[in-house]
């Protein structure tokens, strides 16, 4: 299993979410890697065309001195432009390691 595998598990569990659903009936949407830390954001059917999102973030620098990774989560908010803006504006940067089949050309 590589580097970015582990991580990824450790990121969700750390946050308590699944790789598909959270206890909300929520799905990942994306979730974006980077050195050290990393974003996943979550949708939420409200409608047959409404969606609501929200962002959970793990930040892992803090272990490298032996201290506890901050973990953050987000408010629902109606846009993925709205939780794109809550999160590092160098967001474009990660990479994404999954991607929801229904939000790959969004």
């Amino acid at each position: 299993m590589g580097r970015a595998q582990i991580f990824g598990t450790r990121i969700r569990r750390g946050l308590g979410i699944g790789t598909t659903r959270d206890d909300g009936g929520a799905i990942v949407v994306v979730e974006l890697l980077g050195e050290g830390g990393g974003y996943t954001i979550l949708g939420r059917a409200v409608t047959d065309c409404t969606w609501w999102f929200k962002v959970d973030g793990c930040d892992m620098t803090p272990a490298l001195i032996d201290e506890e990774p901050i973990l953050r989560r987000g408010n629902w908010v109606p846009t993925l432009q709205d939780v794109l803006s809550q999160i590092n504006r160098g967001w474009y940067r990660l990479r994404a390691r999954e991607v929801h089949p229904k939000f790959r050309k969004a």
